[in-house]
């Protein structure tokens, strides 16, 4: 049950990341406001996702768990990162970067 929780989990990941990628891509590719909010909307709904997997993933009793693939897993979905963050900060941070970006692309 936990192999595919963790599975379905990375899977679900998979896909918000897709379109994270893509859409940041788009953001990098042809600053607009309109991408950039498009590429903060895709961010945040990964982090989310992220954030809620990751705190389930946390109350896994690794000793339980045998397997050393599985093990390293639940270690690396249970580190949240930026995604820990409250979602008003985590907006703000993610808002930041995306700015601090812009300005440096358009640098002359």
């Amino acid at each position: 049950e936990i192999a595919k929780f963790i599975k379905e989990s990375e899977e679900k990941l998979q896909v918000e990341q897709t379109k994270n990628t893509y859409a940041a891509w788009a953001f990098e590719s042809n600053i607009t406001e309109e991408t950039k909010e498009a590429s903060l909307e895709a961010q945040g709904d990964y982090n989310v996702l992220y954030k809620e997997i990751g705190l389930q993933v946390q109350k896994i009793d690794l000793s339980k768990v045998k397997d050393d693939v599985l093990r390293r897993k639940i270690k690396l979905l249970s580190n949240l990162g930026t995604s820990a963050l409250p979602l008003k900060k985590l907006k703000a941070f993610n808002k930041l970067k995306a700015e601090m970006g812009s300005t440096y692309s358009k640098a002359k």
